[in-house]
This record gives structure tokens, C-alpha cells and sequence, in this order.
């Protein structure tokens, strides 16, 4: 990812700026991120992630926050030498950046054992998209699957013609799901509810179901599940302004001084005419 620093960030020292560089994407992507069986493998080329963030004479509230966000995660930090990254190198050499002597307290969020040289890492090289990854952690979801294969097994008569793969039928490299409420709601569930996905909106949501999964209405299905769901309504923040408050209009001084008008529309037609214009003096 790539994100301009706030003007508050700009301000912060060396340290606190290369802690915001492992921060901040897995803020970012925290719901692909978080619940993960293995460790997120971070590479960087700022050794000073040890000797000059950890143990920090003074803790702010910025640090407990993040040392918070991070206990969500399972990473591995390697460290990869600054010989390769000779230009960013120098900034994280700075004298004057080091601690004292004397005796510091125990704040270190990116702690030694987590620290992995950069050959201990299993790096995948395979290149797989961000989209990719997804689409493979939704398909491993096997009680779901076997949920939509009895279907298939009971309704065999009924069902689309469709290229069929490991007993489930296929729409367009996604699996079709049939007209069940309760899979339907399974599906929704593990995209929205579970902690792998913490809560997204309609349109995230929407985009990691159909990734995976595809059925008709399903937008509208998903829409209808998140709008309706009492965790986000009751923890989530609105993003809009409040509405107004109504004010009553003054009383006109005479007739036909302030008018209303308004359309009915949509009627079974009569006479050819399906809509009303309604005027109020």
C-alpha cells in the first residue's frame, strides 16, 4: 500500500515513522490479516525496530495504542541488511536516537524472539494477489461446502445445469449456491461476523462473498444481513451527518401565496394514466 503521512505523522521521530510502516497496513488489512494459522512474515531493513523502538524511556499513549492493534496479530519481523537499502540506511543510524544508561521500562512491541533472520523466513514466491489469498481462505470452509453438496445429493433433478467439480456446481469459477436460507446465511456469517473478517461494510462484504460464492439477489441479500446486524449498529460509527430537524413553515398571509405540490406515482393505470399530480394551497 501506499499512503501519505498525516501532518501530525510528519512530525513524529524516526522510530515512531518505520513502527507506522508495519502499523499501518496491517491496520489497513487487518481483516485479511487477523486469525491467521501462520505467522505474517514482515520484512524490513530497520534494525533500530530493536535497539531504538523497544524499551523507550518515555511510553506514550501512541505506543500502548499500537502495542494494543498488534497483540491482534501473529507477524515474524525479518530483518533484511541495510547493505541492500544503502540510501534508507543512514536514516536509521542516528547517535542521538540512542538511549541513556540508566535503567528503562519494559515496553517492547516488536520483542527479540519475534525478530527472525531473513533466510528463517518460508517466503511464498509464488506471487498470489491479495484476491487470490481470499478467494483460497473462503473455499477451505468445508462445512459450508458439504452443506451445499447434501443439497445438490437430495435435489438432484432440480438443480442448474452447471459444470460440476468435486460434487459442487460451478457459476463462473464460483461455487452456486442453492436457494437455502440457512447456507445463505452460513456464508454471509463467516464473511461478516467472524473475527478472520471483523465487521465489514456492505461492500466489503459483498466483495469477499462473491469472490467465493454466487447465488441471485446476493447483493441484496448481503445488504439486507449488514444493515440488520446489532454488532455494527450498536459499535460502528456513522459516516453521514444527522438529519435536520424539521421547522414549521409561517403561516401564509393569503391565498395562494405558498403552494405544495407533489407526484403519486406507479398507479394501476386508468384512462391510460398511471400518476397524480397533487397541488395543496
Amino acid at each position: 500500500m501506499s499512503k501519505t503521512m498525516l501532518a501530525a505523522e510528519c512530525n513524529y521521530d524516526i522510530f515512531d515513522k518505520e513502527a507506522l510502516g508495519i502499523i499501518k497496513p496491517l491496520q489497513h488489512w487487518r481483516y485479511w490479516l487477523q486469525g491467521t494459522r501462520k505467522p505474517i512474515q514482515i520484512i524490513t531493513d530497520h534494525k533500530n525496530l530493536l535497539s531504538g523502538f523497544n524499551d523507550r524511556p518515555t511510553v506514550s499513549k501512541r505506543h500502548i495504542r499500537w502495542l494494543e492493534a498488534l497483540q491482534h496479530f501473529k507477524y515474524e519481523v525479518g530483518y533484511r541488511s541495510g547493505k541492500k537499502n544503502t540510501a534508507a540506511d543512514p536514516l536509521s543510524r542516528r547517535s542521538d536516537h540512542l538511549g541513556g544508561e540508566s535503567e528503562k521500562p519494559q515496553f517492547k512491541p516488536f520483542p527479540n524472539e519475534r525478530m527472525k533472520p531473513i533466510e528463517e523466513l518460508e517466503i511464498n514466491m509464488m506471487g498470489l494477489s491479495m484476491e487470490e489469498v481470499g478467494i483460497a481462505l473462503v473455499m477451505t470452509d468445508g462445512d459450508i461446502q458439504e452443506g451445499i453438496r447434501k443439497w445438490i445429493r437430495k435435489t438432484e433433478g432440480r438443480v442448474p445445469k452447471l459444470e460440476k467439480k468435486e460434487g459442487l456446481l460451478m457459476e463462473h469459477g464460483r461455487i452456486w449456491v442453492p436457494p437455502d436460507e440457512e447456507i445463505k446465511r452460513q456464508i454471509v456469517e463467516l464473511n461478516h461476523d467472524s473475527p478472520f473478517t471483523g465487521h465489514l461494510g456492505i461492500k466489503g462484504t459483498s466483495d469477499l462473498v462473491a469472490k467465493g460464492y454466487y447465488w441471485e439477489r446476493r447483493d441484496q441479500y448481503i445488504r439486507d444481513y449488514v444493515t440488520g446486524c446489532q454488532t455494527c449498529i450498536r459499535a460502528k460509527k456513522r459516516n453521514y451527518r444527522r438529519h435536520g430537524l424539521l421547522n414549521p413553515l409561517p403561516n401564509p398571509g393569503g391565498p395562494w401565496l405558498w403552494t405544495e405540490s407533489d407526484h403519486i406515482v406507479k398507479l394501476p393505470t386508468s384512462k391510460g394514466f398511471d400518476s397524480i399530480y397533487v397541488v395543496v394551497d
